[in-house]
């Protein structure tokens, strides 16, 4: 048989172009990064890279890299995929130097593609610093954290402030202020939650007993946020220490109890004398918050949840001659908070 005329020479020129080095197909190609995220963020920095020579899309038979960026709340986060599929994420505080740490991994890795020489296909040894404000990281091969954050591995904090309302289990409402703050701890956001409020006597215990009552909470609270563009869910349960002040009017003259029109009239000539009771205990909650973020550091929250006093006293409780309203076992608690910074 001839083998000029076989078919199998043709076969076999087709198999080795298909084999072929990428760095033979690399000479017609040229840098492109595909970019995806969130779309204005998208936009901004597509166009500071292709002013800069790195294009959108590849030409045919190249492979692009692909590149995310997402609006964090103190940050930008770049996740860059080469076209080898080795990934690098970091975290930069300007959109100029977003587009400058995934032009720096592109033209790497064109260079790279550019530099296969040896006949196994072995990877040229590459070494390509970025300098980043305020930190400086270095690009390695393989996944790569965030670089460390001042006060350890607990990423960003964010603190929150506003006020809160709820309604108790003795169908008392109560209004208030709450404050919160967290850090990023793996998936988690943890910190505290803290809470001050009024019972505003209008319903329940308070209302019927003429008194008056205040409470404090103190809880350690975790929860999962769940981002999807600028609306972060985030559920928690949190757990702490509660206190409670509870005051009434007790009459002068040592009776045990007292109509509304006396107390009246006993408080205008003085003859009255207000009696407290303070009581501590364990408090546990449940929460669901929900936040808008409207600006790069800036956001909006809304917040629902229940709280517990499972050890709550919650009968009517007679002290020198006093009747003082009893502990809520319960609360199902409402918030509305400006937030500043993460997670």
């Amino acid at each position: 048989m001839n083998f000029v005329r076989s078919p199998w020479p043709s076969a076999f020129l087709l198999v080795l172009c298909h084999w072929v080095s990428p760095a033979t197909a690399a000479a017609a190609c040229h840098p492109a990064v595909i970019l995806t995220g969130d779309r204005p963020l998208v936009r901004e920095i597509a166009q500071i890279l292709a002013a800069r020579g790195i294009a959108h899309d590849s030409e045919p038979g190249c492979s692009p890299a692909r590149g995310e960026v997402r609006l964090l709340a103190e940050a930008i986060q770049v996740r860059y995929e080469d076209p080898w599929r080795r990934a690098n994420e970091r975290r930069v505080l300007a959109v100029d130097t977003a587009a400058t740490l995934i032009e720096s991994w592109a033209h790497a890795d064109f260079e790279e593609a550019t530099a296969e020489r040896s006949e196994d296909g072995e990877l040229a040894e590459r070494a390509q610093s970025v300098i980043e404000t305020p930190d400086t990281v270095t690009r390695d091969r393989g996944v790569q954290t965030s670089p460390p954050r001042p006060g350890g591995n607990a990423g960003p904090f964010g603190v929150a402030l506003g006020p809160v309302f709820s309604v108790a289990s003795d169908r008392s409402l109560w209004a208030g202020l709450g404050a919160t703050g967290c850090g990023e701890l793996g998936p988690l956001c943890a910190g505290v939650a803290l809470r001050g409020a009024l019972d505003t006597r209008s319903s329940g215990a308070s209302s019927e007993l003429r008194g008056s009552r205040s409470e404090a909470e103190a809880l350690l609270r975790a929860g999962m946020p769940l981002r999807a563009g600028r609306i972060t869910v985030s559920p928690g349960l949190g757990a702490g220490v509660g206190w409670l002040r509870t005051s009434a009017q007790a009459p002068s003259d040592g009776a045990d109890t007292m109509s509304e029109a006396d107390a009246e009239t006993e408080d205008a000539l003085g003859a009255t004398t207000e009696v407290t009771r303070d009581s501590v205990g364990l408090r546990v909650a449940a929460d669901v918050v929900c936040s808008f973020r409207f600006a790069s550091a800036f956001a909006l929250e809304l917040s629902s949840g229940v709280g517990v006093a499972p050890f709550a006293n919650v009968a009517t409780i007679r002290k020198s001659g006093a009747a003082l309203g009893g502990e809520p076992l319960g609360q199902l608690k409402f918030g509305l908070a400006l937030r500043y910074g993460g997670p």
